[in-house]
């Protein structure tokens, strides 16, 4: 009889704690699936990287990167913006860098954060450089901005002349892909 007891007190022990344990695993499911949404969520709100390209998995706290690629700086942001998330103990870099091979004539598309935050300011000051030195053109009167390459010129300027002859020095200066030239001829 006390054998029976006794066993019937085991099983319901072990019942017992079974529950337990699927209750603590299923809340740590639900937060490692949290931690997953929200890194996810933050590599597709950033520009700089293409979320469709990284797979995330998060196992008890610990953030799993992997997929493709084109450059390290990608990689690295995607490490940076998972750390940035609440309850991530660590994460773990599987990314593969894979940097696509340019056929002769292909222009690169996609830009990173360093080439945005150096080379369009970078434009932006030759470009005014330039226009200020020349003399048949008021540099003074015209607002330059880049943005991927692409220089922008706005403000009001005197002759279609001057106009043009602002668009061609743009176009000249190393870097400029395309010009928008919206100056406004006032008299």
């Amino acid at each position: 009889m006390k054998q029976k007891i006794f066993i019937l007190f085991l099983m319901l022990f072990v019942i017992a704690n079974t529950g337990l344990m699927a209750e603590n695993w299923f809340s740590g499911y639900l937060k490692d699936s949290n931690i997953t949404s929200k890194v996810k969520a933050r590599l597709f709100k950033n520009d700089d990287i293409n979320g469709f390209r990284i797979k995330v998995t998060t196992d008890e706290g610990v953030v799993h990167l992997r997929g493709k690629v084109a450059m390290t700086s990608e990689a690295l942001l995607a490490v940076k913006l998972a750390q940035g998330v609440r309850r991530v103990k660590k994460v773990e870099n599987h990314i593969i860098v894979d940097k696509p091979k340019l056929g002769k004539g292909e222009m690169k598309t996609h830009r990173t954060f360093f080439e945005k935050a150096v080379v369009d300011p970078s434009i932006t000051g030759q470009v005014k450089t330039a226009l200020l030195a020349n003399q048949n053109v008021n540099g003074m009167k015209i607002r330059v901005t880049t943005r991927n390459g692409v220089v922008f010129l706005e403000g009001n300027i005197a002759s279609k002349r001057e106009r043009k002859l602002a668009g061609e020095i743009a176009k000249g200066v190393a870097g400029v892909k395309a010009v928008k030239n919206f100056l406004r001829v006032t008299k």
